[in-house]
């Protein structure tokens, strides 16, 4: 089994880092809750007498987590921004740039999106659909092009969620888990996907200052394993080919690289044929479609189900359904073994 996973030092005062990150979030839900799809629990039960929970964030707008982080992101630039400032600029590889497309046009913005050329065709075409401009890059240099482009055109740069704006709006999925009293003082384990931060950042400071004793694991594929290779001798990243290309990041942005040694408990890595399996099974067992890089919690249970059992409470994060239909359909016919 090729899954590593190491307990980390939880000593963050968020008081000191983000002393109203939590009543920022809560303004932050009650601004622009009527925009996002509410928050949906499914029980997942395979084979356990745990209670276990699927937090399925593949119902929002756009498919995917990340339009609450871009729709805050947007209403901060709404209230700071310059006269006749309209455009906005990203680089992503998908999810962060569909919802920036989504809401910009909502909010007659301009919106340019870089992406690597490896990023999904139905992504691209998905934020063409909301006329906004692709710009396509080689791998690697999207988030370089892009800021080339910001300075020159003097336009507004979003870091792909990774940062205070986009915390805000990520952070109120926990939120809403603690409104509908679903999160207990129970043993509790959050799994979430780690690509730049963006979920797992957020959701680590409100644990901190609301539920401290739950604990957050975050899952990476081993082939851009960026943060637990910090941590656990002779694990690198390969940076091959991996199916959860929305997480596949070579470095963490700043601001993440320095909070989530301080708010992740746990970490996995998971292989491509784990992350294959966690797909179909969620699709079998659960009817849940959900694209590679959402499925890294499942992954990891799947692969290492006895971890868990020190735990009362799990609540596996589902963070995006846009997988383009014929890779999905190939990964279900067993024709994709990566």
């Amino acid at each position: 089994m090729i899954i590593k996973e190491l307990t980390l030092d939880n000593s963050l005062n968020s008081s000191k880092i983000a002393p109203n990150f939590y009543e920022e979030v809560v303004n932050c839900f009650q601004e622009f809750k009527t925009l996002w799809h509410r928050l949906q629990t499914i029980p997942f039960q395979p084979s356990s007498e745990l209670e276990m929970f699927l937090v399925d964030l593949t119902q929002e707008q756009t498919g995917a987590f990340k339009i609450r982080g871009a729709t805050t992101s947007i209403g901060e630039f709404l209230k700071n921004r310059q006269p006749h400032t309209d455009s906005l600029v990203v680089a992503s590889s998908g999810n962060f740039g569909i919802a920036v497309a989504v809401m910009a046009a909502k909010f007659a913005l301009n919106a340019t999106i870089f992406m690597p050329v490896s990023s999904p065709i139905q992504k691209q075409d998905y934020i063409k659909s909301t006329g906004a401009k692709v710009v396509i890059t080689n791998d690697g240099e999207a988030r370089q092009k892009a800021l080339e482009f910001t300075r020159k055109n003097s336009h507004c740069f979003f870091l792909d969620g990774a940062q205070w704006p986009a915390f805000r709006g990520n952070g109120t999925f926990l939120l809403e888990l603690l409104q509908l009293g679903l999160l207990t003082n129970k043993k509790t384990a959050l799994v979430l996907p780690l690509g730049s931060g963006s979920l797992a950042i957020p959701t680590g400071l409100i644990l901190h200052q609301v539920r401290p004793n739950a604990e957050l694991i975050a899952v990476e594929p081993l082939t851009h394993c960026k943060f637990l290779a910090k941590y656990v001798q002779n694990v690198q990243p390969t940076w091959g080919i991996t199916l959860a290309e929305g997480v596949a990041l070579h470095q963490l942005p700043q601001l993440s690289d320095r909070l989530l040694p301080e708010i992740v408990n746990v970490i996995f890595g998971v292989t491509e044929s784990e992350i294959i399996t966690a797909i179909c099974y969620l699709w079998k067992n659960c009817q849940l479609k959900a694209e590679a890089s959402a499925v890294l919690p499942i992954a990891a249970y799947l692969a290492n189900p006895s971890f868990f059992s020190r735990y009362q409470q799990v609540y596996f994060f589902i963070t995006g359904g846009n997988i383009e239909d014929d890779l999905f359909h190939k990964i279900l016919r067993g024709n994709v073994t990566q």
